[in-house]
């Protein structure tokens, strides 16, 4: 989903704000987020998952979420490292690219923390080849629902292996 991102408020999330480019995904404010329509220090927290990869100027966009963000916000950032490509993908960040592009935007990083290791990352890979290469998007419930099962039996298996041999370069 290009340029999605959803704007908490901070009061153990009883309101929230989406943003997005796409009005077919009805969000709150239809907009980019390398400008966003909203006073300075107006939001308490941000969450911005996976889409950070399919803006044009990220850094742009991390300055806008620091105008927007009040002064001792917190803003939750999650980027995918090893992910197939899709037509709205632009980059890939390694945790320092990431930490630099964040710090350059006047953010301080509290908690860096990576998720999955060597084999979540092939878990994700090959999952998502064969459900492309299978078309299962196109396929009736009883097939799709037999390959998610062993989808998400596989993916329980990576991340049981992934413990037991943890890697620091995924």
């Amino acid at each position: 989903v290009v340029n999605e991102f959803v704007i908490l408020k901070l009061h153990f999330f009883s309101s929230s704000i989406s943003l997005d480019i796409n009005p077919s995904h009805k969000p709150d404010i239809v907009a980019n987020v390398e400008n966003i329509p909203a006073p300075d220090g107006n939001f308490d927290s941000i969450l911005c998952s996976h889409m950070l990869d399919d803006v044009r100027h990220p850094e742009k966009a991390l300055n806008e979420f620091h105008r927007v963000l009040k002064k001792g916000g917190y803003i939750l950032l999650a980027v995918p490292l090893v992910y197939l490509f899709s037509e709205n993908d632009f980059w890939r960040f390694s945790p320092k690219g990431l930490r630099l592009l964040l710090e350059e935007a006047g953010f301080h990083v509290v908690k860096e923390e990576r998720l999955g290791g060597l084999f979540a990352v092939r878990n994700q890979l090959l999952s998502k080849h064969i459900k492309n290469k299978l078309a299962l998007h196109k396929r009736g419930p009883f097939i799709r629902g037999a390959c998610n099962k062993l989808f998400i039996l596989y993916g329980a298996v990576c991340k049981a292996l992934d413990r037991m041999f943890p890697s620091e370069q995924c």
